[in-house]
């Protein structure tokens, strides 16, 4: 019941965040001009658009693709990191549009891949950093659930048309998140235990100075 009660709150807010997600989609299909506020590398009037590109996607299987894996790694991200995982996924969620903003190539960008990438190499990152058993696991099973995405990071034939500039800004915003943030993911060291010494019963204090 005690991790039940724990999962809830990841699971929710991860899930409401995607359903916001969705609704923008919704929105974009009804307004198709929504899609201009994707982003346009070192168009100046694009800058402010690495905070609605990831909002935006092109199709219902690219919204569904994105949609499943980011649920899977926000609730990791939410339950193994509570403390630090928001904060962390604000300067992921800009960092990686502003990345992409300076590399990517003169298309639109569209889609929260990069958010997604940035994720999952953060976690990977900030758990081999930490090292302890708990977020070793999470490495291994981040890693046997979503490694194929490291196949995303190179402009391969049969990808041209996913922004792999995108998903390399992500993976890069990711991992410097991940070093900014790893001493304060470390678990406290316990503080040194303070023996005190137990009067000897044969030779009771209220007998001192007597």
């Amino acid at each position: 019941m005690k991790y039940f009660t724990e999962f809830k709150k990841p699971f929710f807010w991860s899930l409401y965040i995607v359903l916001f997600i969705c609704i923008c989609f919704i929105f974009q299909n009804i307004y198709p001009s929504l899609s201009q506020f994707g982003i346009r590398p070192r168009e100046m009037n694009s800058l402010l658009h690495v905070l609605t590109f990831p909002l935006l996607h092109g199709d219902f299987m690219h919204l569904f693709n994105n949609m499943t894996t980011l649920l899977m790694l926000m609730i990791f991200a939410f339950y193994f990191y509570k403390k630090l995982a928001l904060e962390a996924m604000i300067w992921m969620y800009i960092f990686s549009g502003f990345l992409l903003w300076i590399i990517g190539s003169p298309n639109t960008h569209i889609g929260a891949s990069a958010f997604i990438y940035a994720l999952a190499f953060f976690m990977v990152i900030l758990g081999i950093g930490i090292g302890n058993k708990r977020s070793s696991a999470l490495v291994m099973l981040i890693i046997f659930l979503y490694g194929s995405l490291i196949w995303g990071l190179y402009p391969l034939p049969a990808i041209a048309r996913i922004s792999w500039e995108g998903h390399l800004a992500g993976a890069i915003s990711g991992i410097i998140t991940a070093l900014f943030f790893i001493k304060e993911a470390k678990p406290h060291v316990p503080e040194e235990k303070i023996e005190i010494e137990e009067p000897d019963d044969d030779d009771p204090y209220w007998l001192e100075g007597e």
